[in-house]
């Protein structure tokens, strides 16, 4: 399904089977951009929740909240810790979504035994889904977080906003340069005027356009698509590596 054809989406959605519409704010590998609020009105109208992947554009760029979107999750792996030290995942409830009068959602609407019968819906109200998710998910999975690995995490946070103004300002420059370079064929990045995204870029991400994104070169496929992370040292250095690199390559 193409997450940017309305029409596409409405039919994907209308299926009852289908519980969330789930998509990337800032994808991964290409930089593509998601419509948040159009994304937000077609899962509302379908009576589902909208849950957005916010890892590529992270807080410091994008609150998917703000625009409608129900639970947003990320990898904290990447860069809210920012050392590739800790491994872990967050998941932020914003407890507006009626569960309730929703799709269907039997393990938040319907008693539970493990829990005395309680609804979790019913007894927490906005907090029901994040309640579940800590009394019977986790609980189920698993998935909790060390204590060590907690602080490792938090403590990449702290200096968030810092690393991904620096990670912008290097993509944009790497970005530039490889649009501009004889054996690019193109480059997908939502900085690009020229980009499809550019002006969904400017209406949901702020302080950049991301630095994960790919490039293609003039061979086609046959030369590979290279996806790039941009990281936070100097960008003269990064743009100095890929330069060698594609002066080796064959003309042809």
């Amino acid at each position: 399904m193409d997450i940017h054809d309305e029409d596409s989406i409405k039919a994907a959605i209308s299926d009852p089977s289908v519980a969330v519409l789930f998509a990337e704010s800032l994808a991964n590998p290409d930089g593509n951009v998601s419509d948040l609020s159009m994304l937000s009105r077609l899962a509302h109208d379908a009576g589902i929740p909208l849950v957005i992947d916010n890892t590529m554009a992270t807080p410091a760029m994008c609150r998917p909240g703000q625009f409608g979107a129900d639970i947003i999750i990320y990898s904290t792996t990447k860069f809210l810790s920012g050392h590739g030290n800790a491994m872990g995942g967050a998941v932020v409830d914003m407890g507006r979504f009626n569960w309730q009068e929703g799709r269907g959602y039997p393990a938040l609407t319907e008693p539970d035994p493990a829990y005395h019968g309680i609804t979790f819906a019913e007894t927490f109200g906005e907090y029901g889904n994040i309640t579940y998710c800590h009394a019977s998910a986790l609980r189920d999975l698993g998935t909790t977080l060390s204590p060590f690995h907690a602080f490792l995490t938090l403590s990449g946070v702290e200096t968030l906003p810092l690393r991904m103004r620096q990670h912008n300002e290097n993509a944009k420059k790497v970005a530039e340069f490889l649009n501009q370079h004889d054996k690019v064929e193109h480059v997908s990045w939502a900085g690009l005027e020229s980009s499809p995204y550019h002006h969904l870029a400017k209406t949901y991400l702020k302080g950049g356009f991301g630095s994960i994104f790919t490039f293609t070169l003039k061979n086609g496929y046959d030369g590979g698509v290279v996806r790039l992370s941009i990281g936070i040292e100097h960008a003269d250095d990064i743009i100095a590596d890929l330069a060698a690199a594609l002066d080796l390559l064959d003309d042809g």
